[in-house]
């Protein structure tokens, strides 16, 4: 397994297909698709339940009282396999279908712990997205202390 993608759910029947569905479409399929249910009070839980009927790489664990989105992601760490882990928020979705596996790419050719890259923040799914992926992967090293040995990170910005 390359990549497991991490998303904590709660109430969000209104977007979390759309997120789903653009992390189903990626290039690289070598994945995994975690889903933490945070004791969702609305039709979520239904949702993602139908599309994992579809695709065998969607796992749900259905937490029993709303931990919090920090949580969530924790236990859906300790059950990923993948060599990298995503985490996205339940609202969250890739424009571009080459998306993980470029960064894949560079993690492995670069030896890289962590890749942060930015995002385009909008207030619906059909929000005009301008100027994106003019030139997607300026690359540079933040200049930064960590406090941990051989950690290291680039940041992907546009």
């Amino acid at each position: 397994m390359k990549c497991d993608i991490i998303i904590p759910i709660y109430n969000c029947e209104n977007s979390i297909k759309f997120s789903i569905s653009s992390i189903q479409n990626q290039r690289l399929q070598d994945i995994e698709i975690i889903l933490i249910n945070d004791f969702s009070k609305d039709n979520s839980r239904f949702i993602i339940e139908n599309m994992q009927k579809e695709d065998q790489r969607i796992i749900i664990i259905n937490n029993n009282k709303n931990l919090g989105t920090l949580y969530s992601r924790n236990i859906g760490a300790i059950y990923a396999k993948g060599k990298y882990i995503f985490c996205l928020d339940n609202d969250d979705m890739f424009l571009n279908d080459n998306i993980i596996s470029k960064i894949y790419n560079i993690a492995e050719k670069k030896d890289y712990d962590i890749i942060g890259f930015k995002v385009i923040n909008g207030n619906n799914y059909n929000a005009e997205i301008q100027n994106m992926f003019d030139d997607p992967f300026i690359i540079r090293k933040i200049d930064k202390v960590v406090y941990q040995p051989n950690l290291k990170y680039l940041s992907i910005t546009n």
